[in-house]
């Protein structure tokens, strides 16, 4: 039986293993750039850097003197139809290195964004010679496309009209505020967070193989059984009916494997079984097994194999309650020792039923 189990189980622990490092990998390879950044620090924009060079990355960057507003973001709300300003993109002015780019910050921003841009318009045209206190931008540095670039240059050729020249000076990148490898920062730690628990997973289930905790169950099961020997398991489980690959029911003892663990139940201790189904993002197919100790298990199974299984107890296991309806539940919640009497409490006095 153990070693049958181990190989179910050993099958399992490679498919998930695969899975993991499928994620693992993934991620390592999509983050690499922006991992490394997260480490090192943003770089931050000074006097001499090639700009261009960092592509992709994160940057930081002083932004004090911002001349214009070159795009704005809008999303729809899919129920009322009503536009809702989220980014918006401002034309900055990078004195140190004598550049022009981008910059995109969350709307949230705009009032202060309004008043940066009345100095700094100020300063730029040299009608006052104090240097704005502006905004610290942090975020990816990514390359002008599509409408966004066909809006930064509208701006520019709006702006430059009258000194042509500056337009050497441009460079189309654009400084996404708040996110790193183009998601923003949430985003990104959410999606490392689950990279993160899937490495620690992939760990865990090589170590629970190994150490053969796929047997833990049953281990504990004799331990808090005493009578029972682990040959009169064996023995039922030879001869049990099974259904699918990984479910067996005998006459004394109900096997079946979950995730990376078997699982062992005696079919006396179980009094109430139906199946349970849920549809929808979070689908749910399998057979309810409630226990004589008020403790819930579920084996997961298609619903032509959960009614099988069903058919199957019903057969073999008079002291069960088998089907779901609402009066069975509250007289289950209610009154539980009414809730025997259906039928275990009877069943129960049989030798047959009771005895290993």
């Amino acid at each position: 039986m153990y070693e049958l189990l181990r190989k179910k189980v050993l099958k399992r622990t490679i498919i998930r293993m695969i899975i993991a490092l499928v994620i693992i990998v993934a991620y390592l390879v999509y983050f690499r750039n922006e991992l490394m950044g997260v480490l090192t620090g943003p770089v931050k924009i000074t006097e001499g850097i090639n700009l261009e060079e960092y592509e992709g990355k994160v940057v930081t960057f002083d932004a004090n003197c911002v001349l214009s507003e070159y795009i704005i973001f809008e999303e729809t709300n899919s129920r009322t139809y009503q536009r809702k300003l989220t980014h918006i993109g401002y034309l900055a002015f990078d004195e140190e290195n004598g550049n022009f780019f981008g910059i995109q910050l969350d709307a949230k921003n705009e009032t202060q964004m309004n008043l940066l841009m009345d100095k700094s318009i100020d300063y730029f045209v040299g009608d006052t010679d104090s240097i704005p206190v502006g905004i610290q931008v942090t975020g990816t540095l990514a390359k002008l496309k599509g409408e966004e670039l066909k809006h930064f240059n509208n701006t520019i050729d709006y702006l430059f009209a009258n000194v042509p020249d500056f337009k050497d000076y441009v460079i189309p990148y654009v400084i996404v505020n708040g996110t790193i490898g183009g998601i923003n920062n949430t985003a990104f730690y959410i999606i490392g967070s689950i990279a993160l628990v899937t490495f620690l997973y992939l760990i865990y289930v090589i170590v629970s193989f190994i150490r053969g905790k796929y047997t833990k169950n049953f281990d504990k099961y004799l331990q808090n059984n005493q009578t029972v020997s682990l040959s009169a398991i064996e023995a039922d489980f030879q001869a049990a009916k099974m259904f699918g690959k990984e479910i067996w029911i005998g006459k004394h003892w109900t096997i079946f494997i979950s995730g990376v663990h078997g699982h062992i139940h005696a079919n006396k201790d179980i009094i109430w079984a139906y199946y349970y189904q849920r549809t929808g993002k979070s689908s749910v197919s399998e057979v309810k097994l409630y226990k004589k100790d008020k403790t819930i298990t579920a084996i997961s199974a298609s619903k032509k194999l959960s009614m099988e299984i069903l058919d199957y107890y019903s057969n073999t296991q008079p002291h069960m309650i088998i089907g779901y309806n609402k009066e069975t539940e509250k007289l289950y919640h209610k009154n539980f020792t009414s809730f025997l009497d259906i039928k275990y409490n009877e069943a129960m006095i049989s030798e047959d039923v009771n005895s290993y």
